[in-house]
């Protein structure tokens, strides 16, 4: 569903719908590039990946969830979730209405990005932020 609002007649709006990681290591994408086959988007972070995903190589690695960066997404999403409870007026997520519950998951995966995106750019193995903020 997601997709369908952010395509466009001709094709999607790469502003509003592009991949976030590179379709062969993994990494963050660079917006512009980005492999376009009949039925699929590939973000790639540098040109050798994008040569790498026409050629059909991946990589064979996967995302791992942290216990730290959970433990810092739940502080991160409180907030959201008590507004937008407020607003539907019910604390049952499953009663809100769509738009809401896909803001919500937005910001929990956003607050998660964040969190692995700082950790990863500093190197730090202990909590990145202690105070909340970044």
């Amino acid at each position: 569903m997601l997709a369908r609002k952010n395509q466009t007649k001709y094709h999607f709006n790469p502003k509003k719908f592009r991949p976030a990681l590179c379709g062969y290591c993994f990494l963050p994408a660079q917006s512009p590039r980005l492999l376009i086959n009949s039925d699929s988007i590939y973000g790639c972070c540098c040109k050798e990946h994008l040569e790498l995903i026409r050629e059909g190589k991946k990589l064979k690695r996967v995302a791992v969830a942290c216990d730290e960066g959970i433990d810092y997404t739940i502080n991160a999403s409180k907030q959201s979730y008590l507004e937008i409870s407020k607003k539907n007026k019910s604390y049952i997520l499953h009663e809100w209405s769509r738009e809401d519950r896909e803001l919500f998951y937005l910001r929990i995966v956003d607050a998660y990005l964040t969190w692995a995106n700082e950790q990863a750019r500093t190197g730090k193995l202990e909590k990145v932020i202690e105070d909340g903020s970044i």
